[in-house]
């Protein structure tokens, strides 16, 4: 098992970072955070109101086959269930996705705008 207070001296990440680290990935943990030392950023925080970070989308992508960036807020990590709910962060992770998927400017257009969509819709079914 991952050693917490090692992976905090060991990246800089705050505890609660790597202890969602641990909590989501498991045993795993410890790859995505070797990626994440590898990666340019790659101990950035996707968003400052979640603890994940930017390895998880490349993660997601590479290891998970994530395509969506629905697929990487909502499901693959916890950003799309936090206090901003992706929108703040959702452009950034969208430009990542698009350099590590190929996509167009349409592409990564049509994706902002689903994912977009999508949380007015939850938005909408939680105010009834």
């Amino acid at each position: 098992m991952l050693d917490v207070t090692e992976a905090v001296r060991a990246t800089g990440l705050e505890p609660g970072q790597v202890e969602a680290l641990v909590a989501t990935y498991g045993h795993r943990a410890r790859t995505v955070l070797d990626r994440a030392r590898r990666l340019p950023g790659g101990l950035d925080r996707i968003c400052k109101s979640a603890p994940d970070i930017v390895a998880q989308i490349d993660w997601s992508v590479e290891t998970e086959l994530a395509v969506s960036i629905q697929d990487v807020l909502l499901r693959r990590t916890g950003v799309g269930t936090g206090p901003c709910l992706g929108l703040d962060c959702a452009p950034g992770v969208a430009q990542r996705m698009g350099a590590l998927l190929g996509w167009s400017p349409r592409r990564l257009d049509a994706e902002l705008d689903a994912y977009q969509a999508v949380i007015r819709e939850s938005l909408r079914f939680r105010t009834g």
